[in-house]
C-alpha cells in the first residue's frame, strides 16, 4: 500500500478511475445552434421567387428567420447587394441568430481576402 491512510488510498483510486472514464465531446455549437441550423438551410434552399414578400415580411416583423431570410435574397440572383445583405444579416445576428452570425463572419473574411489575419 503506498499511503497510510485507506482512505488516501480509495480516493486516489477513485480519481484514477474517474480519469480514465471516456468524456463525452464538447457540444460546441449547442442544442440551440442545431435548432437554428435547420431553419437557415430551410432559408437557402427556399427558391429566389419569393424574393419580394420575404424583403416584405422582415421589414413588417423584423424577427431573426424574417431578417436572415431577406439577407439570402439579396445573396441570391446574378449581381449579389452585399451591402443590403450584410445590412440584414446584422439585424438578424443582433437577435442571437447563429446562421446570421456564421454567415455574416463569412462575408466580412471574404471580402478581407485570403491573407487577413
Amino acid at each position: 500500500m503506498l499511503f497510510k491512510h485507506p482512505i488516501v488510498s480509495v480516493i486516489v483510486w477513485s480519481c484514477g478511475a474517474l480519469a480514465m472514464a471516456p468524456a463525452a465531446a464538447a457540444d460546441v455549437g449547442g442544442w440551440f445552434a442545431d435548432q437554428q441550423k435547420a431553419a437557415a438551410q430551410a432559408t437557402a434552399a427556399a427558391p429566389a421567387s419569393g424574393c419580394p414578400q420575404a424583403v416584405a415580411r422582415a421589414t413588417a416583423e423584423a424577427s431573426a428567420i424574417n431578417t436572415y431570410q431577406a439577407a439570402h435574397c439579396y445573396l441570391q440572383g446574378d449581381s449579389p447587394d452585399l451591402v443590403a445583405a450584410k445590412a440584414w444579416l446584422t439585424r438578424s445576428a443582433e437577435r442571437n441568430f447563429m446562421p446570421a452570425h456564421r454567415l455574416l463572419r463569412a462575408l466580412t473574411l471574404a471580402e478581407a481576402g485570403v491573407h487577413a489575419s
